[in-house]
Parts: C-alpha cells; sequence; structure tokens
C-alpha cells in the first residue's frame, strides 16, 4: 500500500496495511500529484514528471525517471488509467500514452487543438473500456482515444453524466445504447 503526502511517497509493510516502517519512504523533488501501475511498476506523477517505483520490500524501493516533462497536472489523478499497451494519462500538453519505454503525446502528434473537456482540472474524467480510452467532462465534447489497430483521436458530445456502468451485466451504458 502506499500513501503520499506532498513530496513523500509512504510505502507500507508487503499485505500489511498498517504497518508503515519510518525508513520506506522515497522522496520527489516536486508534490506528487497522481499515481498509476504499468504491470508491477507503480507510477508517480509529478506536476512535470513521470518516475517507476519498483522493489520487492517496503525499504529496499527505488524509484527511475522517465525522460519526459510530460507530468500529471494537479487535480487530474481521475484521469490516469491502465491500457493494454501501458498507461494513459493527461499531462499539460495532451493525452499521453506511457508504454515503458518512453511517453507519447498522442494529441500533438494526431490534432492541432486540444481542450479538456472540463473548465476545471477536478472535473474531468477518464475511463477505459474495450481498449478505448474516455477523457469526459461536465462543460464541453469529450475526447475518445481508440487504441485498436492505428491509434485514432476522436471527438464525442458525450459528457460524463451520459455514461454508466454496471458491474452485474458488465457493460458500458451510454443514451445511444451499450
Amino acid at each position: 500500500f502506499f500513501g503520499v503526502v506532498g513530496k513523500i511517497l509512504y510505502i507500507s509493510d508487503f499485505a500489511r496495511p498498517n504497518s508503515w516502517p519510518t525508513a520506506a519512504y522515497l522522496e520527489f523533488e516536486e508534490d506528487i500529484t497522481g499515481l498509476g501501475r504499468r504491470g508491477s511498476d507503480l507510477l508517480v506523477f509529478t506536476g512535470f514528471g513521470l518516475f517507476r517505483v519498483f522493489g520487492s520490500t517496503a525499504s529496499s524501493m527505488r524509484k527511475i525517471r522517465v525522460p519526459t516533462i510530460e507530468g500529471c497536472p494537479v487535480n487530474m489523478h481521475n484521469c490516469i488509467k491502465e491500457v493494454t499497451t501501458g498507461t494513459m494519462y493527461v499531462s499539460h500538453y495532451g493525452i499521453c500514452l506511457f508504454y515503458g519505454a518512453q511517453v507519447t503525446n498522442i494529441t500533438n502528434l494526431l490534432l492541432r487543438d486540444f481542450t479538456l473537456p472540463a473548465n476545471t482540472a477536478k472535473d474531468n474524467r477518464a475511463e477505459v473500456f474495450e481498449d478505448k480510452y474516455y477523457l469526459l467532462g461536465p462543460d464541453r465534447d469529450g475526447w475518445i482515444v481508440d487504441l485498436k489497430g492505428a491509434v485514432k483521436v476522436l471527438k464525442t458530445t458525450m459528457r460524463e453524466s451520459s455514461l454508466h456502468y454496471r458491474g452485474v451485466v458488465n457493460k458500458l451504458f451510454s443514451t445511444a445504447g451499450y
């Protein structure tokens, strides 16, 4: 288990969420803005950075900086999602894909203009369904990044309130059906 306070990532003992050794922490240069995962690695996001964290015990965890300035802005942690090929998230500059070797800003490659679907950062939400990354908000049209085959970025009129997932039937419902 992991806990974050400012620039410090605290790490609990393996499978013991109530045991937090005093030496089991990692300090970063900037405040931590989000956590994600890729395989067995923990991904730690700062405003303009990304780190892979790994290890076998709480006190032996290590961090490796990923060479990028595509970090996660404050209050955008709800947009960090694992996909088949890696981890997708929203940076200051667009929608990014981290696939282990490097970070690719998909929207910079495929679009001229990119705007967030919500006026405030905390109102943006992302979900993944069948290899499609949905970035939605309450204010403006959202985005779909389709990762099947050739990567496509599509604008959608869906808002975050128009999608509902029902775990009982394992279906994502929208106003157009499921």
